[in-house]
């Protein structure tokens, strides 16, 4: 699977040549933009295969260069034809996760899939030296397409970065 997310960023115009090395402590926020869109665009190839994941983690992070972030040893989950991860083993719910994962009390379980574009946006939004408050983005594109990401309603939630 790490090849095929390679070749994500390489189709996106990206450098993977550079040295692979652990994010830093704090992003910038045009590190946050390209993370935020590399790992969304490797989250969807991963939809194409019919996989996702329910959370990512800084651990599951690396960085290629200065500007290029790629998703590494991933917890995956089937995604079904109708976009539903299933989620069919016991996790640990973290503070990175969509709040209906919370509410699971059965398994087998399903949730819509951007559940992984859900925290995708909350590790970035941790790395960022804002004390993790989405308001002092605004009005930034990367404060809009978060507040969509952050819907309460996860039929709502879109990930759209305009």
């Amino acid at each position: 699977m790490e090849e095929q997310l390679l070749q994500v960023l390489v189709n996106s115009g990206a450098d993977v040549s550079g040295d692979r090395k652990e994010l830093p402590e704090i992003l910038n926020y045009q590190q946050a933009v390209r993370m935020t869109l590399d790992l969304a665009a490797q989250l969807t190839k991963m939809h194409e295969n019919h996989r996702g994941f329910i959370s990512v983690t800084k651990e599951q992070v690396v960085m290629i260069g200065d500007n290029n972030f790629l998703l590494k040893d991933l917890d995956m989950f089937r995604v079904d034809s109708n976009n539903k991860i299933l989620i069919s083993r016991p996790f640990e719910y973290n503070q990175l996760m969509a709040p209906e994962l919370k509410d699971i009390d059965t398994l087998p379980s399903r949730v819509n899939s951007n559940v992984g574009y859900y925290s995708i946006c909350k590790l970035v939004l941790s790395l960022l030296n804002i004390d993790n408050k989405l308001e002092r983005l605004n009005p930034t594109k990367l404060f809009y397409l978060m507040k969509r990401i952050f819907s309460p309603d996860p039929e709502k939630r879109r990930f759209l970065y305009i």
